[in-house]
């Protein structure tokens, strides 16, 4: 049960939160101490996530994440994720380019009492820079 309610939630957080640009709804999903272990130095709880998303929207604003894959266990939920989005802004350290760009992420995010409570996300950060950096 609490597997496809995780999977659920998954699905739910990728529509509303990144595609419906609902920032408010990390607040119901995240304990306020989760933590990215891949990423210590970002803010726990929701205000990570929305750190993550504030640098993402600004440099794409129209980027878009759809679900390839997922798979559960019982408190543990993996997605393969394509994403896309057109470089208008600068993304770390690279200028606007007005590029189309299409990447893909594996993240896996552990539950506990029905809130995230630790997320590892590994991006193709290479292939995202190579479509966006100079030709």
């Amino acid at each position: 049960m609490a597997r496809d309610e995780n999977v659920k939630k998954m699905e739910e957080h990728v529509e509303q939160f990144w595609n419906g640009r609902k920032l408010e709804t990390a607040d119901d999903l995240f304990a306020p101490d989760a933590t990215a272990p891949g990423a210590p130095g970002l803010p726990a709880g929701p205000d990570g996530v929305k750190a993550i998303a504030g640098m993402i929207f600004s440099a794409f604003p129209d980027y878009r994440m759809e679900i390839d894959k997922i798979v559960a266990n019982e408190d543990k939920v993996a997605v393969r994720s394509i994403q896309t989005g057109t470089h208008q802004g600068e993304f770390m350290g690279v200028p606007a380019s007005g590029k189309q760009a299409t990447w893909t992420e594996m993240s896996v995010v552990r539950f506990e009492n029905g809130k995230v409570v630790e997320s590892w996300w590994e991006t193709d950060m290479l292939g995202l820079m190579q479509q966006i950096g100079p030709s």
